[in-house]
């Protein structure tokens, strides 16, 4: 799974990534965060795989007054497969599995604000 949605509001974003892949989820991780040097190349289970639990991530940006910060998806020798620009971003949610490696450029001249989401399969 990835995609945008123009879904913003955490409780309806896991209950459209739960109908669409099927699974029931438990939210771990709901934080705002703002880090103008940006994250190196990573999957969201950690560099130190300290987050083995997420399955599932979401990043809604909340801002658009800043300059560079796009969010890159990589293959596993660190190409390029896709980038998203704050233009296709801002006010919408990237949501992704954890098999999707993937960075943020460093941005500058503002804020670039995100509310991340992380969410553990709910075994049953």
């Amino acid at each position: 799974m990835k995609e945008i949605i123009s879904i913003t509001d955490p409780e309806e974003i896991q209950n459209y990534i739960e109908e669409k892949e099927g699974v029931k989820l438990i939210l771990r991780t709901n934080r705002q965060e703002s880090r103008g040097k940006g994250h190196p190349p990573h999957y969201d289970t950690g560099t130190a795989n300290h987050m083995l639990w997420c399955a599932y991530s979401a990043s809604t940006l909340l801002s658009d007054d800043f300059e560079g910060g796009d969010f890159i998806f990589l293959d596993d020798e660190d190409n390029i497969i896709e980038r998203v620009s704050k233009d296709e971003h801002y006010q919408k949610t990237l949501i992704y599995d954890s098999t999707h490696k993937h960075m943020v450029e460093p941005h500058h001249n503002g804020n670039r604000i995100v509310q991340l989401l992380f969410w553990e399969i709910r075994q049953e």
